[in-house]
């Protein structure tokens, strides 16, 4: 369930009650703690598209803290436990429980952690997440997914997913959630930023037809059938948005960040889409999917 609630740990399978379905998960034991404190990062990701996947990583971002010091000898003391903001709000003894990710990255470097290459490690382990979605999601034209990767990272620098959020809380109950999450709303809504109607048809105008009657009333007389013309008209909006999506990205300013596909394999797939049918075009993604999978497991 949402916001850390029936959560628990235990030790033996025998231990383990239960009403609900629910998820088992392996305990991370050896937590990299800061200040004897467990803590874990909450990653924005923000999907445009599935077919082909596309997929961006908020470059800030929210580490959260336990309110007490890890300790094994008790697994019910949940402030020890679990870093959730839900749970450690209510610890009367707590101050402040979260950084942003440039404080996190400034600690980590102080203490001779590369942050580039832990993030580097972060960007593999959600592309590779996401990249398992692919055959369950349909291809549907204008929708977008902000999703929230809950990461935990261990003392030998590796991130493990803990689970991963759909319609992540946007709530502000901090600075560092103010300073984070409204600035992320502001991305979010620059990346999809579309163009309005009136702007769209301007700089795509639609084909004029001669007609004696007035062009309101003219019935369509179009020799292409009603589904391709939807799918063309579909093809042309997304390649507009993917177009626009880009162009901001490339800016340095720009919080969010391309990961997939990159620019070589974003050039691949057009090439793909147009020369391949719709029927054929899954597929060949999935080919393109696979090779840049064995890229990703080969790299460091």
């Amino acid at each position: 369930m949402s916001r850390g609630r029936k959560i628990f740990v235990f030790k033996d399978i025998l231990e383990l009650v239960y009403d609900t379905p629910c998820i088992v998960q392996k305990y991370i034991s050896n937590p990299f703690l800061i200040e004897q404190r467990k803590w874990d990062m909450r990653v924005y990701v923000l999907i445009t598209d599935f077919h082909p996947l596309t997929v961006y990583i908020y470059k800030e971002g929210l580490a959260r803290f336990s309110s007490e010091n890890y300790d094994t000898s008790d697994l019910e003391n949940k402030f020890s436990h679990l870093t959730n903001a839900s749970i450690n709000k209510y610890n009367t003894e707590s101050g402040n429980n979260k950084w942003d990710f440039s404080s996190l990255e400034m600690y980590l470097e102080s203490q001779g952690v590369s942050y580039t290459t832990l993030w580097k490690r972060i960007q593999k382990i959600v592309v590779l997440t996401l990249v398992t979605l692919i055959p369950t999601v349909p291809q549907i034209d204008c929708c977008f997914e902000l999703l929230g990767f809950d990461i935990i990272i261990d003392e030998n620098i590796k991130p493990w997913i803990l689970e991963v959020n759909s319609s992540p809380a946007l709530g502000v109950e901090c600075f560092v959630d103010a300073k984070v999450k409204t600035a992320l709303v502001n991305d979010i809504i620059d990346v999809l930023k579309l163009q309005s109607p009136a702007e769209y048809w301007a700089v795509h105008p639609p084909k004029k037809t001669k007609s004696k009657q007035p062009e309101a009333f003219q019935p369509s007389r179009s020799s292409t059938p009603a589904s391709d013309r939807i799918s063309i008209i579909s093809d042309e909006y997304s390649d507009l948005v993917r177009e626009i999506t880009n162009k901001h990205l490339s800016s340095p300013s720009a919080n969010f960040e391309l990961v997939f596909p990159h620019k070589k394999q974003v050039t691949e797939l057009n090439k793909l889409k147009k020369a391949a049918g719709s029927r054929d075009f899954n597929q060949v993604c999935q080919r393109v999917m696979n090779s840049v999978i064995n890229d990703f497991k080969t790299s460091k």
